[in-house]
């Protein structure tokens, strides 16, 4: 039976909260303070999962929607509000959220930073295949929303989508995902990912950006898992970025900051922790192709990045030649063996930049424990994880300064934040 809820807010995830007798409902597409008609689709525990029918009463920031796609891709939360509210929601959401589990009750937002353009910023996409469709997944489903267009994509491969299609069709065999990753100079590199890669694949990279009519420079055939393993390359593995004065290698396996728009705001938003302090030695925990180690370097005595990826390594150490970096290493290692070099290294200043998932508890009582620790610079792209890590933080003597946000994510509930700890 449908019925009438009225919204409260917003949390992580994007869905909007009601409260009712029954329980806690959850409803995507929504804004605070609206009165919705809901039909239940799912119920787990004392939750419930609802999809919005009708919206009775609006909230005035709704807006129409830029994006076809919008409500059936599961790609974007947030397209029906403006964007000046997109913001004040992720505040809200940082801020409930470091309340809720972090349990900092006092919660300021130091710095906000939102990005210069809320389409067509991405550098990097993962497009999923199912026979003839190319797109994202539909909201909490494995189904393939066909698309032929992606607004938050950089303009030149904004429309690869219905691009790719064209080789699709062309392919006997055709892969599970599709990754792309653009430069500043429109190059592409591409990953094909398979299940069971072909033996044989028929084209060559010249065909490819025939078919395509893409500025592909290089492409690579995967086999899937959880860390896709490359089997053939053609053309380019990485591309050039320049940030700056800085100029980044970049692999096709290596990480890079997504929104372009950004990639200059979210260092400089490091470096400011930095830069007047005087730090002897530093360690970049998951520093990637040395995003913010190279810049780093010019405001520490020494500094030491620390990578599980082999290809980000080897970008890294490029990095550091190519710029005239003389006080960085790079080492590749486990948490294991990246928690024996940190004590060893027992460093002034250490920065984070770790996956969705967070910090080990084993990496938070190592860093904790560091006789000469000054400061924790925590880059998170997961509120969730960072204010449980920054609990346990707390609990060893480890306090919040800090508290910076950075768009990285417009029309989407991704959080980008920036904490900053020091010992009591």
């Amino acid at each position: 039976m449908n019925k009438v809820v009225e919204i409260e807010k917003i949390v992580y995830g994007g869905k909007g909260l009601a409260r009712t007798d029954e329980g806690i409902i959850f409803v995507p597409y929504v804004l605070p303070k609206e009165k919705v008609e809901i039909k239940i689709i799912d119920r787990k525990k004392n939750l419930i999962f609802a999809k919005p029918l009708q919206i009775i009463e609006k909230n005035p920031n709704r807006i129409e929607p830029e994006c076809q796609y919008f409500g059936i891709c599961g790609g974007c939360q947030f397209q029906h509000t403006s964007y000046d509210y997109q913001i004040e929601l992720k505040q809200d959401i940082l801020k409930e959220t470091f309340q809720r589990i972090g349990k900092i009750q006092d919660v300021k937002i130091s710095q906000t930073i939102p990005s210069p353009s809320q389409f067509f910023y991405r550098n990097k996409t993962q497009l999923k295949v199912d026979k003839k469709n190319v797109g994202y997944f539909m909201e909490e489903s494995h189904h393939v929303v066909d698309i032929n267009r992606c607004i938050l994509l950089k303009e030149d491969i904004a429309n690869a989508p219905e691009n790719l299609k064209k080789l699709i069709k062309k392919l006997e065999k055709k892969p599970e995902e599709i990754h792309l990753f653009s430069n500043l100079r429109n190059e592409i590199v591409m990953k094909l990912i398979y299940k069971n890669p072909p033996k044989n694949f028929p084209f060559s990279l010249n065909k490819i950006q025939e078919i395509t009519d893409l500025n592909i420079r290089g492409f690579g055939i995967y086999k899937a898992g959880k860390f896709p393993r490359l089997r053939k390359l053609e053309g380019k593995k990485f591309l050039y970025e320049k940030v700056g004065d800085i100029k980044y290698r970049i692999s096709i396996d290596s990480f890079f900051q997504v929104n372009i728009f950004q990639y200059e705001n979210i260092i400089n938003a490091v470096i400011d922790e930095i830069k007047d302090e005087g730090y002897n030695s530093a360690v970049d925990f998951y520093c990637g192709v040395g995003t913010f180690t190279i810049p780093a370097s010019k405001y520490v005595e020494e500094i030491v990045g620390i990578e599980i990826n082999k290809s980000a390594v080897e970008d890294a150490v490029e990095n550091a030649q190519r710029n005239d970096i003389y006080n960085a290493t790079f080492y590749q290692a486990d948490s294991s063996e990246a928690i024996e070099l940190l004590e060893e290294i027992n460093p002034e200043l250490v920065i984070f930049d770790p996956p969705r998932s967070g910090l080990t508890k084993e990496i938070i009582d190592s860093v904790s424990g560091l006789p000469d620790l000054k400061k924790i610079i925590y880059v998170s792209c997961d509120p969730t994880t960072l204010a449980r890590d920054i609990k346990l933080f707390k609990e060893r003597g480890i306090t919040l300064e800090k508290l910076k946000m950075i768009d990285m994510f417009p029309q989407t509930y991704h959080i980008e934040s920036i904490a900053v700890l020091a010992p009591d």
